[in-house]
């Protein structure tokens, strides 16, 4: 019986859960158009180990799965207002 491989799906994107990508890719699989942060942000989250990357060849690749997840457990709601 064949399976299908592993797939998550964000709001507007899918992505297989085992394929690295650029940051100009982890831009575009996790972000919309109107909410995309800019590079030197997600370098800046990379350098401080907000964000896991991996690097091959003296290149930064993003695990899109892994990335959302990171973000989604440093997601807290201001008290008050």
């Amino acid at each position: 019986m064949a399976t299908s491989p592993e797939t998550t799906t964000t709001e507007t994107r899918q992505f297989p859960s085992s394929q690295y990508v650029t940051i100009t890719g982890i831009r575009k699989a996790l972000w919309s158009a109107e909410c995309i942060p800019c590079e030197r942000t997600l370098r800046s989250w990379t350098y401080a180990g907000i964000i896991p990357s991996v690097k091959i060849g003296g290149r930064t690749y993003y695990d899109p799965l892994a990335v959302k997840l990171a973000l989604e457990s440093k997601r807290t709601r201001r008290a008050g207002k």
